[in-house]
Parts: structure tokens; C-alpha cells; sequence
């Protein structure tokens, strides 16, 4: 059951079909190839851990690098992959921004959320509203 999360944040490409070239052409070809790397680095991970460490383990990269290549390289992976992290929250709020932005342009949603960014072409509004609505989602969890 674990697997079917690692496999979500797929479809926040899809929030960006506006802004890319042929996307009906780019974003299945950019997800099935997300898919393919991450099968591949379970293979990988497979290929230098017993399966039963696996299973027992909570943090599986650092494991399998440190076996294969060592404790420094270890590290240097557990600190891309935090920095992977904050990045994957901020392109799920620049993404999900996407949505709001769009449905007020299509005079869905609230006029206020159309505003761009003076110098870029992120939707302001909606990037605010995303970013602060975050903590008080969580906050009342």
C-alpha cells in the first residue's frame, strides 16, 4: 500500500499544461519517464540491500549508498534528498497556484486571482493564498 505514495505528485505536472509546448505530447512522456527513473532506483536499491533490510528500514537511500560507496557519500545523498524535499513543496505550491489562477481567468473563481507577477508570469495571488493557507491546513489537522 506504501508503493501508491510514492508514485503521487504525478499529476501536479498536469497543473502546468498551460505553460509548456505540445503538453499533450510532453507531459505523458515527463511522467512515464519519472516513473521509469523511480523503478529503476528501486531496482537499484534491491540490487545492494537484502530485501528484508528493506522492509525493516525507515530510510532506504542512505542505507543502500553508504553500503555501496560509503559513509561520506551517504551523506551527501541524505542532504540532496532533504534539499529535494523543500523543493518539491515549493514546485507543488508554484504548481498548485496553477489552479486557482486558471479558474479565475476562466471567470470562475474570484477576479483577484488573475494578477501575475510584474516581472515574472507566476500568479501572485494564488501563490500567497496556496503559501499561507498551508499552516492553517495543518495547523487543524
Amino acid at each position: 500500500m506504501l508503493a501508491v505514495y510514492d508514485y503521487l505528485g504525478y499529476d501536479t505536472s498536469a497543473y502546468l499544461g498551460g505553460e509548456v509546448r505540445r503538453p499533450g505530447k510532453t507531459l505523458p512522456r515527463s511522467i512515464v519517464g519519472i516513473m521509469c527513473l523511480y523503478l529503476l532506483l528501486q531496482v537499484g536499491i534491491l540490487g545492494v540491500l537484502p530485501w528484508q533490510d528493506v522492509v525493516k528500514s525507515s530510510s532506504i537511500a542512505t542505507p543502500a549508498v553508504s553500503s555501496a560507496w560509503g559513509p561520506t557519500a551517504a551523506d551527501i545523498v541524505t542532504v540532496l534528498i532533504v534539499v529535494t524535499a523543500f523543493a518539491s513543496v515549493f514546485a507543488g505550491l508554484l504548481a498548485g497556484s496553477r489552479v486557482p489562477h486558471e479558474a479565475a481567468r476562466d471567470k470562475l473563481f474570484l477576479p483577484q486571482f488573475t494578477r501575475l507577477h510584474p516581472k515574472g508570469t507566476s500568479p501572485l495571488s494564488a501563490c500567497w493564498s496556496w503559501a499561507s493557507s498551508a499552516p492553517s491546513a495543518r495547523c487543524c489537522r
